[in-house]
C-alpha cells in the first residue's frame, strides 16, 4: 500500500505511488467496509439480480480471458472465462469443449 516504487517488482505499483502520498490502513480497511456493507444491503433487498450481476461482470477481469480454476478438492481446471451465470458461478468453456460453472476455487490467469 505505501511501498516505494523502487522496492515493487518491475511493472508494479502502490497507492503510495499512484497518489503520492502515505495510506492509512485503518482509514483503507474501514472505506472498504463500508463500500462492502453498501452492496450488501443492495444485495439483501434484491438477491443476486440480473443488475447486480451485471455491475459484478463489468468489473471482471476474468471474463473473456483463458484462466485455471482449481477446486477445494485441488482438481485443476483450464478453459476460457465466458460469464457469470445466474448463480453468481464463473462460467468456463474447458479445453473440451464442454462449459462447466464454478461457485467457488482459486482462479489464476493464464497467459
Amino acid at each position: 500500500m505505501n511501498t516505494p516504487i523502487g522496492s515493487l517488482p518491475e511493472g508494479g505499483t502502490s497507492l503510495k505511488a499512484e497518489f503520492k502520498t502515505d495510506f492509512s490502513r485503518v482509514d483503507v480497511i474501514r472505506l472498504l467496509l463500508q463500500m462492502l456493507e453498501k452492496e450488501y444491503v443492495k444485495f439483501k433487498g434484491s438477491g443476486f439480480s440480473p443488475a447486480i450481476r451485471d455491475e459484478l461482470k463489468s468489473y471482471s477481469c476474468t471474463l473473456g480471458r483463458r484462466v485455471s480454476v482449481t477446486t477445494s478438492g485441488k482438481r485443476k481446471f483450464y478453459g476460457h472465462a465466458v460469464d457469470i451465470n445466474e448463480t453468481g458461478a464463473l462460467v468456463l468453456r474447458l479445453d473440451n469443449g464442454l462449459q462447466e460453472a464454478f461457485l467457488s476455487g482459486d482462479v489464476e490467469l493464464v497467459r
